[in-house]
């Protein structure tokens, strides 16, 4: 499993991040019901996370291009982790759509940049076995997040300090892993049609 070992670093990342997102997948409409916020406007919120996400991976390879993927997951992971401590800081659903907005385009950076440099980093006799080991162990990160945060008030800043923690760690082996991350290439948006 050589494959493997040359991209843990980058599993582990996306990992403490999935980490990170289950615990933001619970207590983002915890906290919006504490609100006093309707059902429609807790959904309304969640698709605004979900059209940030598409929106970032629109424009996720051409950030790619002009920074790197070391520079585009730090970029991600500070700006969610910063919006996750507004959250705890400003109990207002209105604040709270836009960062959720801002927070689905990092989450979709953060992918995009680990993601590709997996793609790239792994030999392609290998890239099935290591892709599946890859969403195996982050998929089992992001249920066990929420565990972190069980008994927590969802509108305590503790609740949003939590997840904003493990985003900061997820960038620890992004920035000191040895592994060389690819060459930035030209590539071409395949059209909608």
């Amino acid at each position: 499993m050589a494959g493997l070992r040359n991209v843990a670093a980058l599993t582990l990342a996306v990992m403490i991040l999935q980490f990170s997102g289950g615990m933001l997948g619970v207590i983002t409409p915890l906290g919006l019901e504490a609100l006093g916020v309707n059902p429609v406007g807790v959904g309304l919120i969640a698709a605004l996370y979900a059209a940030g996400f598409m929106v970032g991976a629109w424009v996720a390879p051409a950030a790619l291009a002009s920074v790197g993927n070391i520079r585009l997951f730090a970029v991600g992971a500070a700006v969610t982790a910063a919006g996750t401590l507004l959250l705890g800081l400003i109990l207002s659903p209105y604040a709270w759509a836009i960062v959720r907005a801002i927070q689905g385009v990092a989450f979709a950076f953060m992918f995009t940049s680990a993601e590709s440099w997996l793609g790239a980093a792994t030999p392609a006799q290998q890239r099935g076995n290591v892709m599946g080991i890859y969403h195996m162990a982050t998929k089992l990160a992001l249920m066990l997040g929420p565990f972190v945060i069980t008994g927590v008030s969802v509108l305590s800043a503790a609740a949003y300090a939590w997840p904003a923690l493990f985003l900061a760690l997820a960038l620890i082996p992004i920035c000191v892993t040895r592994q060389a991350q690819p060459e930035v290439s030209e590539r071409k948006a395949m059209p909608l049609r």
